[in-house]
């Protein structure tokens, strides 16, 4: 109402900005534009221009890698981000926030779903829109491959990996009082007992008498388990996959080596991307010889992928392996990030906020250097044909 005295944050923004011009046409009856349903609507597409410009950066060679954390926001809701890491067509290394989701299951399977359902296709419809056939060949098997029952499988398998984890690290993170347990009553958390110590703290209080049998009955039991869980998670065969790195370690024998076991072990690991082991070997010796000779100091896998990209015609499928390599995560650093801005967005004053209002907000807020390069013009159009109005926007 027009007489009300609080008719909300945005409407008062609006009339303390507002020139006279806008100020009549909001005081009119039909064309103000300010209702909820738009608020949404300008919101929605704002996030969908910084989506776009996000995803238009990534490069050709199209790798890049999913980070997702999930935590509760202020009304309680789990709330999953979504967070893409890639290198442009630069070789900068970018990680930028695609938005949030509402998890009503932390599954796996309903994890996947949620991946493939809407954010996957976001990457990929931006990918395909390009002009280069092969970023849409590219598309194209990507979608295929994360539709794939060996996908949906891996991330059943990490689920129940992971509640073993999260359990054992629950415990482990409580501050344990030698006092407090020779007094407690309670046993530990059951699938602390079933996957992490062998006994339970409370029925036989003889054994936590003292530090030493603490540390004997739980502490090295449970650090046992970690290793062992470690080490099946973290096989031999991954661990020489990553190897790979020593190629472009200068003080490496391995430098530039064509012929190393842990290139041929890479290379069969990333078959999908195809990378040529004959054009390899030609393009190793050229490589080494070129960032050797100009005699490059404290050489690392950023220096030479910028020494190579120089070149990059020259070095095609070396540079798929340094991409490859510089996208590969190594912290969520980013989502945490994430989550602080949520807790600011998000407070108790908002709880009411829906789901897509939030995901949007949030992605123009985290990533404001993108929002600030929207092509407002464009932003106008796309606003313009959400539905039909009553005072057409384009002519």
């Amino acid at each position: 109402m027009i007489s009300s005295n609080n008719r909300g944050n945005y409407i008062e923004l609006l009339e303390t900005f507002a020139d006279d011009k806008l100020i009549v046409r909001l005081r009119s009856r039909y064309g103000h534009y300010t209702s909820p349903s738009y608020q949404n609507g300008f919101i929605k597409v704002l996030a969908e221009c910084t989506r776009e410009n996000i995803l238009n950066k990534m490069s050709l060679f199209g790798a890049f890698a999913i980070l997702v954390d999930e935590t509760k926001d202020a009304s309680k809701k789990e709330q999953l981000s979504f967070v893409l890491r890639f290198v442009d067509k630069d070789f900068d290394v970018y990680e930028h926030t695609l938005g949030c989701f509402h998890m009503t299951n932390s599954t796996a399977q309903s994890l996947s779903d949620e991946i493939i359902k809407i954010e996957i296709r976001e990457v990929l419809n931006v990918l395909s829109l390009k002009y280069d056939e092969k970023s849409k060949v590219m598309a194209i098997g990507y979608l295929e491959e994360i539709s794939s029952q060996k996908f949906i499988s891996i991330l059943i398998s990490m689920e129940s990996i992971l509640e073993i984890v999260h359990c054992a690290s629950n415990e482990l993170q409580n501050k344990l009082d030698i006092k407090k347990i020779q007094k407690r009553k309670q046993v530990l958390n059951k699938n602390f007992q079933d996957y992490v110590v062998s006994s339970t703290v409370g029925k036989n209080i003889t054994k936590c008498t003292s530090l030493e049998s603490l540390k004997t009955n739980i502490y090295f039991e449970a650090i046992d388990r970690f290793t062992v869980e470690l080490n099946s998670r973290f096989s031999n065969d991954v661990s020489d996959v990553l190897m790979v790195t020593e190629i472009f370690n200068t003080s490496s024998l391995e430098f530039f080596n064509p012929d190393s076991i842990y290139l041929k072990r890479f290379v069969e690991h990333y078959n999908y991307f195809k990378i040529d082991n004959i054009l390899l070997t030609s393009e190793f010796l050229c490589a080494k010889t070129l960032c050797l000779s100009e005699h490059y100091e404290n050489l690392n896998l950023f220096k030479i992928s910028h020494i190579l990209h120089k070149v990059q015609n020259a070095f095609p499928e070396t540079l798929k392996i340094i991409s490859i390599l510089m996208t590969l995560p190594a912290t969520t650093d980013t989502n945490e990030r994430f989550f602080s801005s949520l807790k600011r967005v998000k407070n108790y004053l908002r709880l009411t906020m829906g789901d897509h209002r939030l995901s949007d907000l949030l992605v123009v807020n985290v990533e404001s250097t993108e929002a600030s390069k929207i092509n407002l013009e464009k932003a106008v159009d796309k606003f313009a044909h959400l539905k039909e109005r009553r005072y057409p926007l384009t002519f």
